[in-house]
């Protein structure tokens, strides 16, 4: 029940939106849908896992299978906090009827996409993600806006085509698409690397792994600030919770046999896109450089496969969009309108892993768990981190002391859709095991099985 009212309820809030002279009241519907979507999600995670299960496409053998485990509770939650802030911050927008709709219908495939239980259906939301954001980022990102969608369109439909494949292939031959039941029955270890190789493209992609990052760059820099917030939580935490269903539930043997190469991507871009980060003199751009290399360091706990690594890679994705969003509401404006030093310092420092933030404990997770495996690949992660530091360091000196001190109070905006992402990611630095004692448990014994 609560996972179809995760999707009903930001497409009925989407319904309300296009109302006539409902422009000026679509902000706070958005935001209010929201946030309630992240009380349901919240709550559903550390409930008893749930599903529904009903008939849809026999001929493939699809159902409408729905359900929210502690990790998809999890995520939802952070997606609903995230888009109640976006929506919050888009003060002066034209056109807000279909700006607030196209939204809440984005909240609706993140959300749709996290509780699918079914392939084919996972496949729907996954595909109909690309579709409001686009028109969402064209329309209200101008020229630049349109040239970033360009560039994640076209490879997005190419890498889904093969996803696609892979979904319809499984669903014929194992005569259904049920996620839980092909992991019940998997495949013969030979017979599972030509799928995985096929949805790999797809994830890899969302998940900003290098060298498949380069769209996330432009549409972090080009995307306006309200959509910029969302893009963790629309792609890039859907792409993990895909990637532990699909690659890691599904396809455990040739995972195993491709991590080497996967790790070694991973723990280079993480190094890379860190080390790009220190070269940029636009503060959204370093800032868009920095996600990449921790979404990397993400990507590495989930291809390393130990149970140890994939709960930190989920610790860190999470705490990541919270703090790169808090950050990039910070840095809004020109030097004269950035957030006081008691809040970008904070920001700044749940974004490159400061002891006490969840990024940090989450990243120690995944050091921990892959460095059992791959050594080399964890100390160059490991690098990795001290190099996002210096960037931070480097944001905080340009921006904290330039020209323009940020000496002013604290405004009534900042404190109310910054502190709260921050508090979370505080708290779940602190105490990580209220996210990972919610993780399914056949989730974090993948790697035990290897």
């Amino acid at each position: 029940m609560i996972a179809t009212l995760l999707v009903a309820l930001p497409l009925a809030a989407a319904v309300a939106c296009l109302v006539p002279r409902a422009g000026r009241a679509a902000r706070w519907i958005v935001a209010g849908t929201a946030l309630a979507s992240a009380a349901l999600a919240a709550y559903a995670a550390v409930a008893a896992p749930s599903a529904v299960r009903l008939p849809w496409i026999p001929a493939l053998g699809a159902t409408y299978a729905v359900g929210v485990d502690g990790l998809a509770g999890s995520l939802a939650a952070a997606a609903g906090l995230l888009f109640s802030a976006a929506a919050a911050a888009s003060a002066r927008v034209p056109d807000r009827r279909a700006y607030f709709a196209l939204l809440a219908v984005l909240l609706a495939g993140a959300d749709g996409a996290l509780v699918s239980r079914d392939l084919v259906l996972f496949f729907v939301f996954w595909e109909a993600l690309l579709i409001p954001l686009a028109v969402l980022v064209g329309r209200w990102g101008g020229r630049r806006g349109a040239d970033a969608v360009r560039r994640l369109v076209g490879p997005a439909l190419a890498a889904d085509a093969l996803l696609l494949v892979t979904i319809v292939s499984l669903a014929v031959l194992r005569g259904g698409a049920d996620v839980d039941a092909l992991a019940a029955r998997p495949l013969a270890a030979t017979a599972q690397l030509a799928p995985l190789l096929l949805v790999l493209p797809a994830l890899a992609a969302r998940l900003g792994v290098f060298p498949l990052h380069v769209w996330g760059v432009r549409l972090y820099e080009r995307a306006p600030l309200p959509l910029a917030l969302v893009l963790p939580s629309a792609l890039a935490l859907v792409a993990l919770a895909a990637t532990i269903r699909l690659a890691l539930g599904l396809f455990p043997d040739a995972l195993a046999a491709a991590a080497p190469l996967l790790v070694a991507f991973c723990a280079v871009g993480a190094v890379y896109t860190a080390l790009i980060a220190l070269r940029q003199d636009d503060p959204r751009r370093l800032v868009a450089y920095l996600v990449l290399s921790e979404q990397n360091l993400a990507a590495l706990g989930l291809f390393a496969a130990s149970g140890t690594s994939v709960a930190g890679s989920a610790v860190v994705a999470l705490s990541i969009g919270l703090a790169a969003a808090a950050l990039l509401l910070c840095l809004d404006g020109p030097p004269s309108r950035v957030a006081p030093f008691p809040l970008l310092a904070p920001a700044v420092g749940a974004l490159v892993a400061v002891p006490g933030s969840a990024t940090f404990a989450g990243a120690v997770l995944v050091l921990a768990g892959t460095y059992a495996r791959y050594p080399v690949a964890a100390t160059v992660a490991a690098a990795a981190m001290f190099v996002v530091a210096l960037g931070g360091l480097s944001l905080i000196r340009r921006r904290a002391h330039g020209p323009v001190p940020t000496t002013r109070g604290v405004r009534r905006r900042d404190a109310l859709l910054v502190a709260p992402l921050l508090a979370i990611v505080i708290i779940l630095g602190v105490a990580p095991v209220l996210l990972t004692d919610r993780l399914p448990v056949d989730m974090v014994r993948i790697g035990a099985a290897r």
